[in-house]
């Protein structure tokens, strides 16, 4: 077994809790189901060299699922985790730098499908990954925390079917909708939002664009920096006023994602509220943040 296969089976299901710093003697944490979230009692925890073969001795997660597993010296590790009746992962790599510390992980077994009459298997595998891949990009310590608004993949179910994306969004406080585009009303934003009603003439609509990020990847805004209009001249305007022309319109977000499309979403209505990992300084107006079943 070389490298080149252990990267290739790995499912990404292990979600890191570190220290600072990678340095340990001891591999430590607990085995969960994937679909149910209960422990999972006598899973067999490895480490694997990087080539490929076992180095050290395996140990049997506990009735609460938990396990320690000692590491043989410095170096980097993968980690394999077996149980009957679960899909088994090869996942990592893990560093550890010296023989102090520890380092623990977490890791979501998905069983084996196995078909059940009236059960549909592979929907409910599929709604595990997708929460497992919300958890590894933090979705829910974000919702914990509460700085923003958010809609959960529950949410979106309990809500059975919508005409678009916009109708997910209705009911969070700021958001508007403005032709396809999802808007936030302004309030002091310097970007705020205009349209050309003539040559040098135009009207303010109130309502700024806000960063919209999507799996990780951010979007292009519909509208462009207003040039060739003298602030002096023009007092009336926002200092960083922003453009709309009618070509603009339909380039919103309701145009490219349908809901069903839709895994959840973070609203931030303020760059102050806006993690820094989506905080720029074009999230003045707020942050749109997407996750979709596509990207998974």
């Amino acid at each position: 077994m070389n490298r080149a296969f252990l990267v290739a089976a790995t499912t990404v299901a292990i979600i890191l809790a570190l220290p600072e710093s990678l340095e340990g003697q001891q591999l430590s944490g607990s085995v969960v189901d994937g679909v149910t979230e209960s422990v999972i009692e006598g899973a067999r925890i490895s480490l694997l060299h990087p080539d490929g073969y076992a180095v050290g001795d395996s140990v049997i997660s506990s009735a609460s699922g938990e396990f320690r597993l000692p590491v043989p010296g410095a170096g980097s590790y993968y980690v394999m985790v077996e149980r009957i009746g679960y899909t088994s992962i090869v996942d990592g790599v893990l560093s550890f730098e010296s023989t102090e510390g520890s380092l623990e992980i977490t890791v979501y077994l998905l069983p084996e499908p196995v078909e059940v009459e009236g059960v549909d298997v592979d929907a409910a595998l599929g709604e595990a990954r997708y929460r497992r891949v919300l958890r590894g990009q933090g979705f829910y310590q974000r919702v914990a925390e509460g700085l923003g608004d958010f809609i959960t993949p529950e949410e979106i179910e309990e809500r059975g079917a919508v005409g678009n994306l916009s109708d997910l969004l209705r009911g969070i406080p700021g958001i508007t909708l403005y032709h396809s585009l999802i808007l936030f009303r302004s309030q002091g934003a310097s970007a705020t939002l205009v349209r050309e009603l003539g040559e040098d003439e135009f009207q303010s609509i109130g309502r700024c664009e806000p960063t919209i990020w999507i799996d990780g990847s951010k979007q292009p805004f519909a509208s462009s920096p207003l040039v060739g209009v003298d602030p002096l001249y023009r007092p009336d305007l926002p200092p960083q006023a922003r453009l709309l022309r009618d070509s603009d319109l339909e380039q919103g977000v309701n145009e490219w994602l349908g809901p069903e499309q839709i895994l959840a979403i973070e609203v931030y209505r303020s760059a102050a509220t806006t993690p820094l990992r989506w905080g720029d300084l074009g999230s003045a107006c707020g942050t749109i943040v997407i996750w979709t079943k596509i990207g998974e």
